[in-house]
């Protein structure tokens, strides 16, 4: 009986070694999901904004969309931003599921969007501590918003979805560590929201932190980028100076002078992307450091620290 055994045993263990063998790098992926999506707690990071955390990496492919040329994504993506099966995010039926570029894909983007920032800051940020733990990306940006879409006062506007995404998030077995910010390009146009922009984004930190009960929650602001035409935004340093102005507890900034722009002035390209996603791994890092030890962090990292090898 006991050889018995011990040959089932066997013979399970050989089928089970020839179905791993058979399997896919991407199967073995997904397996691995499943068992990091029943034991383990997220590590959250929201990323809100417009288009710029959408992501137009490599939107670059021209294609015929209801009768009309339209730019849409080459389907190249980088090894920054490979898929990692620590990398998880909340797709747009609110369920996790490994993150992928477009991170944004089905989430206010279907058709324009690419590589952004999320998946070269979560690999790296694992790069450099292998020990962190799954991240959980909640991408709940907006393209075409302005600061005052985002305040909150109406009950169908980014700002709900936002909370409400990220409710789900951490409902869903997740500790929520950051929100990631890139937004302000299209208050760069309009005068009034250029010159209430500071008020506009304190009034959405506080609500957020205030709805979220979470007074402390790290805040990284990105700033726009020094654009070029044939961008019509002709308030940016307005808009620019707001944000660094920004004098709240626990607000980051990145700034992102010096990263590279695609031909319409005002987007990143891919490697603009990538670099930015470094800094935002190496910003957490520190700042965490310093967040564990209950310390305010007003702090400034720039992009230019950090290229791709």
């Amino acid at each position: 009986m006991r050889s018995e055994g011990i040959m089932v045993l066997l013979t399970t263990t050989v089928i089970m070694m020839y179905f791993c063998w058979m399997m896919s790098p991407k199967e073995l992926m997904l397996m691995n999901l499943q068992s990091h999506k029943l034991i383990h707690q997220k590590q959250l990071f929201v990323l809100a904004g417009q288009s710029n955390m959408l992501g137009l990496g490599g939107v670059n492919k021209t294609a015929i969309f209801n009768g009309a040329k339209i730019k849409v994504w080459n389907g190249v993506v980088p090894p920054e931003s490979r898929e990692n099966p620590a990398v998880f995010r909340l797709n747009e039926h609110w369920e996790w599921e490994l993150a992928h570029e477009p991170l944004h894909y089905g989430i206010n983007c279907k058709i324009t969007c690419g590589v952004g920032m999320g998946m070269a800051f979560a690999n790296k940020l694992l790069q450099m501590d292998p020990n962190f733990g799954v991240i959980g990306l909640v991408p709940s940006a907006a393209g075409g918003t302005s600061v005052r879409n985002w305040s909150g006062d109406y009950a169908d506007t980014p700002y709900r979805v936002l909370l409400e995404r990220t409710r789900s998030a951490v409902k869903k077995g997740g500790a929520l560590r950051a929100i990631i910010w890139y937004q302000g390009e299209a208050d760069t146009i309009h005068p009034y929201n250029a010159k209430h922009y500071k008020t506009g984004l304190e009034k959405f930190i506080h609500r957020l932190r205030n709805d979220l009960h979470f007074p402390s929650l790290p805040f990284f602001q990105i700033i726009l980028p020094r654009v070029r035409k044939p961008f019509r935004g002709t308030l940016v340093d307005k808009v620019k100076r707001a944000q660094r102005d920004i004098n709240l507890p626990n607000v980051i900034k990145i700034d992102t002078d010096g990263l590279p722009l695609s031909s319409d002035g005002v987007h990143l390209t891919t490697e603009g992307y990538i670099r930015l996603g470094f800094t935002l791994a190496n910003a957490y890092l520190e700042t965490n450091s310093k967040l564990l030890q209950n310390k305010n962090v007003v702090s400034m990292y720039n992009t230019s620290d950090f290229n791709i090898a």
